[in-house]
């Protein structure tokens, strides 16, 4: 008699990780308006900064390794990135 294998996980998962940085994004918007109150506006010129240089590195390095950018940027991982190197 032969035994039906199975690898883990057994349940197929159905969040993305495009939502998921999406949620970790908005997660972070009250967080960004307090640092604005609190420590100016120069929070938002970190912000556009980094969300730049982290977009252009990852394409950059995707392009590199002769792949695709636009598919590594549609999980918005560069954008997370982004939001915690700015509020560091």
């Amino acid at each position: 008699m032969e035994f039906a294998r199975k690898e883990a996980p057994f349940i197929a998962p159905n969040a993305k990780v495009s939502r998921m940085m999406l949620q970790v994004l908005l997660a972070l918007v009250p967080a960004a308006l307090a640092h604005v109150w609190y420590f100016g506006p120069g929070f938002i010129f970190n912000l556009l900064i980094a969300t730049g240089f982290c977009v252009a590195g990852e394409a950059l390095m995707m392009r590199a390794r002769g792949r695709d950018p636009a598919i590594a940027l549609a999980d918005y991982s560069a954008l997370v990135t982004a939001a915690l190197l700015a509020f560091a």
